[in-house]
C-alpha cells in the first residue's frame, strides 16, 4: 500500500473543504500511533505503528507473558503522549492543528540526521493550497 504525500494529502482536505464546503480537519496528532493504535507480531511483542514492527527498541508491551498483558508504561507514554501541545515548536505554530505535528516515525529517522520536519510544510501547505484553489476554479467553470 502506497503512503500518501503529506502534500496530497493537504490539498485533498484543501479540496474537500473549498469544493464540498466540509470543514477543515485539524487535529493534534498525525496518525492513530498516538492515540491507542497497536500491531500485534507473532512473537507476542506490541508495537504502536506498522512501519516500526520488528524494531524491538520501540515495543510497547507483549501479550504473550505468562503473567498476561505486560505493558512498557515509558514506551507507550512516549507515543501516546506526543501530540502538537507537547512540542515546544508544534505548540507556537500556525500549521500545527493542519500538518498534525507529522509522523512520529518519520521525525526519529529526521532527528538523526538534524533536520526537521516541519521545515517543508509551508511551502507544502502553499503549493496545496494554489493546487485546491486551482481545482475549485476548474469546478466553478465547468457548473457555471
Amino acid at each position: 500500500m502506497a503512503v500518501p504525500c503529506l502534500s496530497d494529502k493537504i490539498y485533498q482536505d484543501l479540496c474537500r473543504a473549498i469544493i464540498q464546503k466540509k470543514l477543515l480537519r485539524m487535529d493534534s496528532i498525525g496518525c492513530a500511533s498516538q492515540s491507542g493504535s497497536y500491531m500485534f507480531d507473532p512473537k507476542g511483542d506490541i508495537y504502536s505503528c506498522l512501519e516500526i514492527v520488528g524494531q524491538t527498541q520501540y515495543v510497547l508491551g507483549n501479550y504473550a507473558q505468562k503473567e498476561g498483558l505486560l505493558w512498557y508504561e515509558q514506551e507507550r507514554k512516549n507515543w501516546q503522549g506526543n501530540n502538537v501541545a507537547t512540542s515546544p515548536k508544534c505548540s507556537k505554530c500556525k500549521f500545527a492543528f493542519l500538518c498534525r505535528g507529522g509522523c512520529i516515525v518519520r521525525k526519529m529517522k529526521l532527528k538523526k540526521h538534524n533536520s526537521l520536519q516541519c521545515e517543508n510544510f509551508h511551502a507544502m501547505f502553499k503549493d496545496a493550497a494554489n493546487r485546491a484553489y486551482q481545482a475549485y476554479l476548474s469546478n466553478s467553470e465547468t457548473t457555471a
